[in-house]
């Protein structure tokens, strides 16, 4: 239960576990939560949670989730927002330790009228949260409080959208359904549909400042579910929303399974590649103008890596991992395309083949279900790739009819891969 000033009340019950406390990934959450037990009886936390001895298999939580926002002001824990909070559910969702593999939930909310809820769960038929392992296992947000809600149906998904207080004040409601349903039907053209039934959409307040981006940040997160949150500038208008490019590279990374931050070339450089072209595909620009933002990219991470290997690029060198990764998407694309298939095809393939929420492969178990979509090895190019600082596109470029000169760019059709050209980043 959900009260009007944002504390939960919860009762945590378990079956067939033998568990010894129930505790929250994050004990930073212990100052704002009193446990008790059924006689009204107060629980002592040790270090790692609520011992459950004496509880008969249930445990009662309060949640001071307003005070625990003010009090933490933390993006990756909990932050408050106008009449709202935002923040990880590591908060509030316990789970019993020890943690068995394979632990699903189910979640009953009750909040009075004026407060919503945001989660990235889907409901059963009576209304019930379904809490898979990936909530407990990867990254996920909730928002709770006064927040403004919507449900887009588009290209095969629902999108739960949740307009957190403060956010794209100069916005309306059909200027962020466009944007969003833009960005979904862009990323949805590798083979037609959204890559999740279901994505939970979060719109924060991304306040102003020097940079003129309509959207500040994103986050895609897969724990519970498929998440997207953004930061939407406060100056942002539904003119400038609609086709900017952070909506499309964070819905794109739903395509691929979450993997380990050394690998970011492989997710961010996928996302970066098809937020230039998938952006074309539906007319948010021309073809012309894909190619460049993608080369203006490549120019970027090409500068920024020196002499240090794409395999050993680390955070914070973000644009040799985004833009050398694109550049290893672009080099795969067009020989797929040159064999009668695609990186659209083939990433399409892989993720109606692995749907799972709580999928993480590691990266050689990644490029191996991709390799077998494939029908053909893509490790030993992108290991060659890998070892470079830069990889090189020149060839792929000049075949494709890419030409850059004086700045600007031209489009050869009679260059002897413009029909794949066309393939990757003309109009549909």
């Amino acid at each position: 239960m959900v009260s009007k000033d944002l504390t939960l009340d919860e009762r945590v019950c378990w079956s067939g576990l033998q568990a010894r406390r129930v505790i929250p990934e994050m004990t930073s959450a212990f100052p704002f939560v009193k446990a008790t037990r059924d006689d009204g009886s107060a629980i002592a936390f040790d270090a790692y949670g609520a011992p459950v001895e004496g509880t008969n298999g249930c445990i009662n939580l309060a949640v001071d989730l307003k005070r625990g926002a003010a009090t933490l002001a933390d993006e990756a824990a909990l932050t408050k927002s106008g009449d709202a909070v935002y923040g990880s559910l590591d908060i509030w969702l316990w789970r019993p330790e020890p943690w068995p593999e394979g632990l699903r939930g189910r979640l009953v909310i009750e909040t009075p009228p004026e407060i919503s809820v945001s989660l990235p769960f889907s409901r059963d038929a009576e209304g019930a949260y379904s809490v898979p392992y990936s909530a407990w296992k990867m990254m996920a947000r909730a928002a709770i409080g006064k927040l403004t809600l919507e449900t887009i149906d588009v290209a095969g998904a629902k999108i739960d959208v949740a307009l957190l207080p403060n956010a794209a004040p100069n916005t309306t409601r059909p200027g962020i359904r466009r944007f969003l349903e833009g960005a979904a039907t862009a990323v949805a053209t590798l083979d037609g549909k959204m890559p999740a039934g279901r994505v939970q959409v979060l719109l924060r307040p991304g306040g102003g400042g020097w940079r003129s981006d309509p959207v500040r940040f994103g986050m895609a997160m897969r724990g519970g579910g498929s998440t997207v949150m953004m930061l939407v500038s406060s100056a942002a208008t539904d003119a400038q929303l609609y086709g900017e490019w952070i909506g499309v590279h964070e819905l794109s990374h739903l395509w691929l399974p979450p993997i380990d931050q050394e690998a970011s070339w492989l997710p961010e450089g996928f996302a970066s590649y098809y937020q230039c072209v998938l952006r074309s595909r539906v007319g948010m620009y021309d073809e012309k103008s894909a190619w460049d933002e993608l080369l203006s990219g490549f120019d970027r991470g090409r500068s920024q890596a020196g002499r240090l290997p794409l395999k050993s690029a680390q955070r914070p060198s973000f644009m040799h991992i985004y833009w050398g990764g694109a550049a290893i998407m672009l080099k795969l694309d067009v020989d797929l395309r040159k064999g009668g298939s695609s990186l659209d095809a083939v990433v399409a393939k892989t993720r109606r083949e692995h749907p799972a929420d709580d999928d993480d492969p590691s990266l050689d178990e990644l490029i191996a279900r991709l390799s077998k979509a494939a029908g053909k090895d893509l490790k030993t190019s992108i290991d060659a790739w890998l070892e470079v600082p830069f990889p090189d596109t020149s060839a792929e470029l000049k075949d494709l009819g890419v030409v850059r000169r004086g700045g600007k760019i031209f489009l050869d059709d009679s260059a002897p891969l413009a029909k794949a050209r066309v393939g990757i980043a003309g109009k549909r």
